[in-house]
């Protein structure tokens, strides 16, 4: 999602502004909150220009696959699809992770690989917390005193491990990601880390509450470039959650 200004690729991902935080409500609030923004803009010629950009976008952008299991209230509770990533870690502040590890994806995808493949953009921009799986130990996650971030693209699903450009630079890693099941909360709002973790300790709290167990770090989901306005843009908070259990096996509603 490479921002309008020149350079295109300089601040792609980074929004320092104060954030702006709703009080009250609750799930279905925000929800109809959300319904209400896009009832506004879409088909709507005087709506800003950010978001009529956003509305084109989202239409001819793929996006990650996913089934939703079921809703409750704060989450949905998703099954996504196996895909595969274009993965870059870096080791910087939680709101600038984005930003350095933007440049080294959108050159891959721009044809800086082997074969100097073009690769479609898909929605959205995957953050979490690097995880390091030692040979001889259980899942260990270090944390450093700037943090360390896994920045990810979704390629479009027509490609697999073997048939993806293979990457020249040695920062981007490809993996293969199975069928997850995971509990998404929606938001709107800038990229800051206030506003993702507010989002996020109330995922967790719905999550707990429904029955669900949690695993592994959050992710943290984008799915509008930079030039729409804070309040239009699309983001989750995406929590993998154990498969086991009589809520993660409800069907959806």
């Amino acid at each position: 999602m490479p921002a309008l200004r020149s350079p295109p690729h300089v601040d792609a991902l980074s929004d320092h502004r104060p954030t702006t935080r709703s009080v009250g409500g609750g799930h279905e609030q925000e929800e109809q909150h959300h319904r209400h923004i896009d009832a506004l803009t879409d088909g709507n010629p005087a709506a800003p220009t950010g978001a009529t950009a956003a509305r084109s976008l989202r239409e001819v952008t793929e996006k990650q696959a996913y089934d939703v299991v079921q809703a409750y209230a704060g989450f949905e509770l998703r099954r996504y699809a196996p895909h595969l990533v274009a993965e870059v870690v870096v080791r910087a502040p939680f709101e600038d992770a984005g930003n350095a590890a933007f440049r080294t994806l959108l050159g891959y995808i721009s044809g800086q690989n082997r074969s100097a493949t073009k690769v479609a953009m898909t929605a959205p921009v995957l953050q979490q917390e690097h995880q390091r799986i030692p040979m001889t130990e259980p899942l260990d996650q270090r944390e450093t005193g700037d943090g360390e971030y896994a920045v990810a693209f979704v390629l479009p699903s027509s490609f697999t491990l073997d048939s993806a450009p293979v990457p020249t630079s040695p920062e981007v890693q490809l993996h293969e990601r199975p069928a997850v099941l995971c509990a998404a909360r929606r938001y709107r709002g800038r990229w800051t880390r206030a506003s993702f973790e507010q989002h996020r300790k109330e995922l967790d709290a719905a999550v707990r509450a429904a029955g669900l167990t949690p695993v592994g770090s959050p992710r943290w989901a984008r799915y509008d470039p930079p030039f729409v306005p804070g309040l239009l843009r699309r983001n989750e908070v995406v929590q993998e959650v154990a498969q086991e259990g009589p809520a993660a096996g409800m069907s959806g509603t």
